[in-house]
């Protein structure tokens, strides 16, 4: 489990969430408002939102803006959360029931951490 887990605003740019990702070699990141966790954004979700032709020749006007969106717009909202006292087993089984590549530890009030599939393997296979 990872015990830093990064977090932005609701109102933060698409943009800017990736180039957090990006900068800290991160594939999550937790959305806040206020003080509440309200959302989990992936690299994946990014993925999905922004236009195939940014950075291209091809890029339009509105290819651009598609970044400037804020990532509540886009993030997921349902959070799955493991307890603290959860097994690698019960972890695995949650993200293969929802379909998703990390778990919240804790509670969205309450996070203890964040268990990723990157992880689950590292912990499968020490020392490699």
């Amino acid at each position: 489990m990872s015990r830093n887990v990064v977090s932005v605003a609701a109102d933060t740019s698409i943009k800017d969430s990736l180039d957090l990702l990006v900068g800290r070699h991160i594939h999550h990141l937790l959305i806040h408002d206020d003080k509440q966790t309200v959302g989990i954004l992936s690299d994946r979700d990014i993925l999905k939102a922004i236009s195939p032709f940014l950075g291209k020749l091809s890029e339009r006007a509105m290819d651009a803006q598609t970044v400037e969106r804020p990532v509540h717009q886009i993030m997921t909202r349902r959070l799955i959360c493991a307890p603290p006292r959860a097994t690698l087993c019960e972890g695995t089984e949650l993200m293969l029931k929802h379909g998703i590549s990390c778990v919240v530890v804790g509670t969205p009030n309450a996070i203890v951490g964040i268990v990723t599939w990157r992880d689950l393997l590292k912990a499968a296979y020490p020392g490699r």
